[in-house]
């Protein structure tokens, strides 16, 4: 993953996280407006992070918003 991503001002993001605790699987994609990735993690694997809550956190961005969450909930 890159640490470096070069956000812009004014630029809206959608964020996809996949969360399969029971398989410890764990991804997470950001693409900009125009559909271009900008951050993919790969398929992570990792049995630490056995569920909880979900939520979007900014430090020193007073700026930001956020629109049409949604979520879904599976099993397996």
């Amino acid at each position: 993953m890159n640490s470096s991503v070069p956000w812009v001002v004014g630029e809206v993001y959608s964020f996809l996280l996949k969360h399969r605790p029971a398989k410890g699987l764990i991804r997470f994609q950001v693409a900009d407006s125009s559909g271009k990735e900008v951050i993919d993690t790969g398929n992570v694997r990792d049995y630490t992070y056995r569920g909880g809550r979900v939520g979007p956190y900014t430090q020193f961005q007073e700026d930001t918003s956020f629109m049409e969450f949604s979520y879904v909930c599976t099993t397996g």
